[in-house]
């Protein structure tokens, strides 16, 4: 990488000696034309340019081609031969393959023999070889120390070791992987003996909520008409009187069954039955009566179910801890509910095994709100009771971990000490090791891909006539594109759409553009005819020639990008330099390079170049970019005059300012301001606003510098200059402008 130059010998920095720098890896050179730009691009890339001149290296990085984009070399390789009608020369090969070839075979064997070397020394750590091998010795020899102290650290800690039992190489995964957190506020060891004590004592797990009483439903179950209905057989039967009368339907139901076995004999007087007795009971009880007993019997179950649920309840009372339940009150209001229930689970069976009976269920009403009263108050302590235990959980999980941390930066601490300065050097060396290798083995990568090319013998162009071609067309060059030339290898022939050669008939832009793209071509590696893409400092002097809108901007966005690449260290450009006079190129070519990355500050200069009269041209260096707009640049000029320097471009300069500003406020009292003046101040007052009744250099703040000569003295020009926002009331603007410092460099 250059880090300076002297310039001397060359005519805008003479006479006298400019030094050009420091340089960074990335530098924009701003400067009007004829200021010198072309000549320090020449000084840098060749030495027998101006002889006088030093280019200065820097030690640390080897020195490298420099490739210059300029008009000349616009020319040369847009250039035309007489016997090769119509087709560029963009490129050739520069060492025959076949010498290229036994030399790549030999930095192969080299490099084979070297990464052989290296991986002896790396090691194996399944093998214990090496230094892989040294390092999975230092870790055996760490385990067993963490195991050791392991064993002796004290039982009120044993949980901590919970899991790792047994298991001596995850025992030391964690305490690395814990190590290698930051360090905390370590607790006294007395700290940690008294809350492993309080949380053993402290009760043990989560309470199960009780079950409320669904009062609702006891209600709807108890109310049931079929309690009190009398349940008996069909009216219409010719003994339903008898049966009626002594109201023994249930005892008449009962015997029946005994009927069908006693052979035509009364079961219960012996005496013989009427013929028609059974036909008369199965016609007593129809199916009226049997669908009452069966809804009866599903009520009665429903009831059972209940009252089943509700002693299961209760009995899960007995599990609560005594400090979570009013314990005594809770077990009386628990035995009025279930003397209550048995007293309706008595009636309910009653009722099942008569249902001729009319029962009443007793009313349980008071007792079930007292015990559901009791159970919503126990549930609140069990619901308080398990917030605690949860909170103990997150206590004994903060224990266990200041337990570790204890034993790690206490007790383990001089262990993990010693292990960690050991590792140390030997991380680097395997580091160090396998960056060899892999920069080593990528290298023999690409000779292996290059001698695989070699050996085919093919080396084509089409991948970059086809990548130039689709850059042409999507900046609005239609009229022309590249084809591969059918005479000279892996050249170019420009052709128009119908076919025909277009080189005597490419424009200045299109010429500047088309060598712009080959030579960016170039910088990315992908030349026709060259191997690996070597390091390189690449100086782009003003690109944008003759350019429309549209391709300068295409231009400026692939040195910005180029820029960016070269700030991130992916690019075989190892150092850029780029010298413009235009405004425009240069704010979009900048744009946000000083914020990429973080730290491009460090990697990023850019240079002013001032001419000055009578003495030799200036090179103003910054850190920060001091081109904004040209109308910033244009209020620097006249602060630089203000401070005593002479500048070439002043008058100029404040012509523009007037009519850039009176044009955007409107203000036309600046048309009669030369009245406020007499004789040669009038006169200086009447050119510096003449262009504002022109109209012919509106065309807004980005255009480029423009710098003229005057004959009139500084100082005067100043004084009207300043008088003029003075009189027109823009006094204000005036000092904020000239009171805008400019950082231009240490």
């Amino acid at each position: 990488m250059i880090e300076s130059a002297e310039l001397s010998g060359i005519p805008a920095f003479s006479p006298g000696q400019i030094i050009f720098g420091p340089l960074q890896k990335v530098n924009f050179v701003f400067g009007p034309n004829g200021s010198g730009k072309t000549s320090i691009s020449r000084a840098l890339s060749d030495a027998g340019a101006f002889p006088a001149c030093r280019v200065a290296w820097s030690a640390t990085q080897p020195q490298s081609e420099v490739r210059v984009f300029n008009r000349q070399y616009v020319d040369q390789v847009v250039g035309t031969e007489d016997e090769l009608a119509g087709v560029f020369v963009l490129g050739k090969a520069s060492v025959e393959a076949q010498q290229e070839r036994v030399t790549l075979e030999a930095e192969r064997n080299q490099l084979e023999a070297d990464t052989g070397k290296l991986r002896g020394t790396l090691g194996d750590a399944l093998t214990k070889t090496g230094k892989l091998g040294e390092l999975v010795t230092l870790e055996d020899t760490l385990g067993e120390d963490i195991w050791k102290l392991k064993a002796s650290f004290s039982t009120e800690f044993s949980a901590m070791f919970d899991g790792y039992n047994g298991a001596k190489k995850k025992l030391s995964t964690e305490v690395l992987k814990r190590r290698a957190l930051q360090k905390p506020i370590l607790p006294k060891r007395d700290d940690l003996t008294v809350r492993s004590r309080s949380l053993a004592d402290a009760v043990s797990g989560e309470v199960a909520l009780l079950e409320e009483f669904d009062g609702s439903k006891l209600d709807q179950l108890r109310t049931s008409d079929l309690w009190s209905e009398s349940i008996v057989g069909s009216a219409e039967v010719k003994f339903a009187d008898l049966i009626d009368r002594l109201g023994n339907s249930d005892w008449v139901k009962l015997g029946s069954h005994f009927l069908e076995d006693s052979g035509g004999l009364c079961p219960f007087c012996q005496q013989q039955t009427p013929a028609d007795i059974a036909e008369n009971l199965a016609a007593y009880f129809d199916a009226t009566f049997a669908a009452r007993v069966e809804k009866l019997g599903n009520l009665a179950k429903s009831m059972r179910e209940f009252l089943g649920t509700a002693e299961a309840n209760l009995d899960a009372s007995k599990t609560v801890p005594t400090t979570l339940i009013r314990r005594a009150e809770f077990d009386a209001a628990a035995a009025k509910v279930r003397e209550g229930l048995s007293k309706l689970n008595e009636q309910v069976r009653e009722k099942v095994r008569t249902p001729s009976a009319s029962v009443t269920l007793p009313d349980t009403t008071a007792e079930v709100a007292a015990i559901q009263k009791l159970i919503e108050s126990t549930n609140d302590s069990i619901t308080a009771h398990n917030a605690l235990i949860a909170n103990q959980k997150k206590a004994r999980s903060d224990l266990l971990d200041d337990c570790w941390n204890f034993f790690i930066w206490s007790e383990l601490d001089t262990h993990l000490a010693r292990y960690e300065s050991a590792k140390s050097p030997i991380e680097k060396a395997v580091g160090a090791l396998e960056d060899q290798i892999e920069q080593k083995q990528e290298r023999l990568t690409k000779i292996t891909e290059r001698l695989a090319i070699l050996a085919a013998g093919t080396m084509s162009s089409q991948s970059t006539i086809s990548e130039i071609n689709r850059l042409l067309e999507g900046s609005g060059f239609n009229s022309f594109k590249l084809t591969a030339s059918s005479d000279l290898k892996d050249g170019y022939r420009v052709v128009r759409e119908n076919g025909e050669m277009a080189s005597t008939s490419l424009s200045e832009g299109e010429r500047t553009f088309i060598a712009f793209l080959y030579f960016f071509h170039q910088l990315r590696g992908i030349e026709v005819g060259t191997g690996d893409a070597p390091a390189v400092v690449a100086i782009i002097d003003d690109p944008i020639s003759s350019l429309d809108s549209s391709a300068l901007f295409f231009v400026s966005t692939r040195v910005r990008q180029l820029a960016r690449s070269v700030l991130d260290n992916k690019s075989n450009v190892k150092q850029l330099i780029v010298l413009t006079h235009n405004v425009y190129f240069h704010k979009e070519a900048t744009y946000g390079l000083e914020e990429w990355g973080g730290s491009s500050r460090h990697t990023l200069a850019f240079h002013v170049i001032r001419k000055m009269e009578p003495l030799p041209n200036q090179i103003v260096t910054s850190s920060v970019n001091p081109v904004r707009t040209t109308y910033d640049l244009l209020w620097d000029e006249i602060k630089t005059a203000k401070g005593g320097t002479g500048s070439v471009g002043l008058q100029n300069s404040m012509r523009r300012i007037i009519e850039s500003y009176f044009s955007l406020t409107g203000d036309k009292k600046v048309n009669s301001i030369s009245e406020s003046f007499v004789g040669v101040e009038q006169t200086i007052c009447q050119s510096l606003i003449s262009w504002l009744h022109d109209g012919s250099h509106s065309s807004g703040l980005f255009e480029s510098l423009d710098y003229s000569r005057s004959g009139e003295s500084v100082e005067q020009f100043l004084t009207v200059f300043e008088s003029i926002f003075t009189e027109s009331g823009h006094q204000a603007h005036y000092e904020l402008m000239m009171g805008k410092s400019v950082v231009m460099g240490a």
